[in-house]
């Protein structure tokens, strides 16, 4: 996110750190893609949607956050099926984000 500019809006709704972001998404998929539950062993119920409002996330922040998540999976996932598996439930999760038109 830091390195694409077509992420730009993307990046700039996040904090100048994106250190507790990536820890706490970690976190959050671990659980989320059917692993222990340790977001809300941590932190309580994600209240994700809730937790994001005040972040304006419209069609373009969603897409870029998706674009960022994608090339994440293919950098770092060598098995195309799993991350076949694994994009789906992603991608829903970031359209369940979007706040605004």
């Amino acid at each position: 996110m830091d390195t694409l500019p077509e992420a730009a809006r993307c990046r700039a709704i996040h904090p100048p750190s994106l250190k507790g972001s990536e820890a706490k998404l970690y976190d959050y998929l671990t659980g989320y893609l059917g692993g222990p539950p340790v977001s809300v062993e941590k932190h309580g119920h994600p209240r994700l949607r809730a937790r994001h409002f005040a972040a304006a996330i419209g069609p373009q922040e969603c897409d870029e956050w998706m674009l960022c998540f994608r090339r994440a999976l293919d950098e770092t996932i060598d098995n195309e099926k799993l991350r076949e598996i694994i994009w789906p439930p992603v991608e829903r999760l970031a359209l369940h984000m979007q706040n605004r038109e």
